[in-house]
């Protein structure tokens, strides 16, 4: 790989340029991660969902306060979410606020970089 010496003239500029590399790695594989995390999570809201939609409908009614009905309606028997699913969703919520927490950091790290360098 051909190196633009004139963009790094120093050894202060290599390092610059292998630090932001770095991180530039770091940041696309975090977002790479997140990408599959999201996707994984949002299938998986929406198996949820389309279950919900199968469930029985009940019919309600509301009465006023000397028993006469005032309304009648069908709603949905919900929620009824089987624990393993809730237990997974929570999982990728846990993963997805894990992810981030790591992407803000690096994010964090490479500004923070930026302004040192810049000012000295």
């Amino acid at each position: 790989m051909r190196r633009h010496r004139g963009l790094f003239p120093t050894e202060h500029g290599d390092r610059f340029h292998a630090a932001w590399r770095q991180a530039f790695l770091a940041v696309q594989s975090l977002i790479e991660w997140g990408r599959e995390l999201y996707r994984d999570a949002a299938t998986h809201a929406r198996k949820m969902l389309q279950e919900q939609g199968e469930l029985p409908i009940v019919d309600a009614v509301r009465v006023d306060a000397i028993n006469t009905v005032v309304e009648t309606f069908s709603m949905p028997l919900l929620p009824i979410v089987p624990e393993e699913d809730i237990t997974r969703f929570l999982e990728y919520r846990r993963q997805l606020s894990v992810w981030y927490v790591e992407l803000a950091a690096v994010w964090h790290s490479a500004h923070e970089r930026t302004d040192h360098e810049s000012q000295g």
